[in-house]
């Protein structure tokens, strides 16, 4: 008699079997992975072969949803490179904030108007689709070579505009189940969530970096460590749960500790190349597990019997998406950089650049588990953005770059 721990193996099996196979299928094809993990994830699921059921209520898809979040952010951190940030942050941060919230202000109406859901849910929904996605811009801009500045003010903007989009939603959800809403209340939480979690992270990811540096105080036992590695998912735990019990976010304390992992030697934190190396074999690892599992359970939670008859909605709320919100934040947001002259091209560029994936559909998967209302018309859309934004923008940013001319 198969026990509630058997069955949730077998599903995680299944997970793992398939995301292969996807990967396998997008090397063949050259798309991107997860196009193909959120396809697996259609056909293993109930609305397919019946093989992955997995509820969206299971602890375990919390934690997963919740920790993939954590390891993404984390990872995207790291991706940010602190010498080249110093010539951009200007833009990065007006993109990161100010855009996230232009990006939100304008999907929320269309959402409302054309689903005729609440303010609030509506404002919910377009917060959880403004974060863009790290987890494939990064891997995208390894084949196309851009000039550093341009590529690493999308892949930077990337990884912040997920912390704070995920900050912002989590603050939403808390008015939406609590069913008040104050402004002044909610900026200054909205605040404390991200300004505690940069501290907190900053602070606790390079105490614990210490662990793995070589400086001469370093304990003499460290030296000896067989897995240097795992004291990365310890920085980035234990900023997480830091945060969490100190009221400020987990997400952005494990995003910040992804800054200052990635930039140890920028900051003094000398790391020994055995060490390194293992450090980033073990994130490679876990980052692909957690991707392949994130978007084939996104895949099978997604109730066709609710999209289709929302599909030409959805594609009109996609179609903002994609031809009027992300161009119309970045001609507002970058020209109000002081820092830096960003010409027409460049802006063209990165109007196309808003590739969705990990952070959205995670945060789906965690307001389905905590029965957020609307989080039906939430999944549909976070599906249809992840499919259409790769497909469509993803496939043509090469061809894009090469055609303003900007690749090196």
């Amino acid at each position: 008699m198969p026990t509630i721990l058997t069955r949730v193996i077998s599903d995680l099996l299944v997970a793992l079997a398939g995301g292969l196979i996807a990967q396998m299928i997008a090397r063949w094809t050259e798309l991107p992975d997860i196009v193909f993990f959120v396809l697996i994830g259609v056909i293993l699921g109930p609305q397919g072969l019946h093989v992955f059921r997995l509820a969206p209520s299971a602890t375990i898809s919390d934690v997963v949803f919740t920790l993939g979040s954590v390891a993404m952010l984390y990872e995207g951190g790291r991706s940010i490179e602190l010498p080249v940030m110093a010539e951009i942050w200007r833009g990065v941060l007006l993109l990161a904030t100010l855009g996230v919230l232009v990006t939100t202000g304008i999907m929320a109406v269309a959402i409302h108007y054309i689903l005729g859901l609440s303010w609030l849910i509506a404002t919910l929904i377009a917060a959880v689709l403004a974060s863009t996605d790290p987890a494939t811009i990064i891997p995208l801009f390894q084949q196309v070579r851009l000039e550093p500045q341009l590529a690493q003010l999308v892949q930077s903007e990337s990884a912040f505009n997920d912390a704070t989009s995920s900050a912002l939603s989590l603050l939403l959800v808390g008015m939406v189940l609590g069913g008040s809403v104050h402004i002044g209340h909610a900026l200054g939480q909205f605040l404390r969530l991200m300004v505690g979690g940069l501290l907190i992270g900053g602070v606790s990811s390079f105490g614990l970096n210490l662990l793995l540096s070589q400086r001469r105080y370093r304990r003499v036992m460290l030296d000896s460590l067989e897995h240097p590695a795992i004291i990365s998912l310890v920085i980035v735990l234990v900023s997480y749960l830091m945060a969490v019990w100190l009221g400020a976010s987990g997400f952005m304390a494990a995003f910040t500790a992804g800054i200052v992992t990635g930039n140890a030697k920028t900051l003094g934190l000398g790391i020994p190349g055995s060490h390194g190396v293992a450090h980033e074999n073990y994130l490679f690892t876990n980052a692909t597990v957690i991707r392949m599992l994130i978007f084939i359970l996104l895949g099978s939670q997604v109730n066709f019997a609710a999209l289709w008859p929302q599909l030409l909605p959805g594609l009109a709320i996609m179609t903002v998406f994609l031809f009027i919100s992300r161009p119309a934040t970045v001609f507002l947001c970058l020209p109000l950089d002081s820092g830096r002259r960003w010409n027409l091209r460049e802006l063209a560029f990165v109007s196309w650049v808003r590739e969705t994936g990990v952070m959205p559909a995670a945060l789906a998967g965690m307001f389905a588990a905590l029965g957020v209302p609307g989080v039906t018309d939430l999944s549909s859309l976070v599906f249809l953005a992840v499919l259409l934004t790769i497909i469509v923008q993803g496939a043509s940013t090469g061809w894009w770059a090469r055609r303003l001319r900007l690749t090196q």
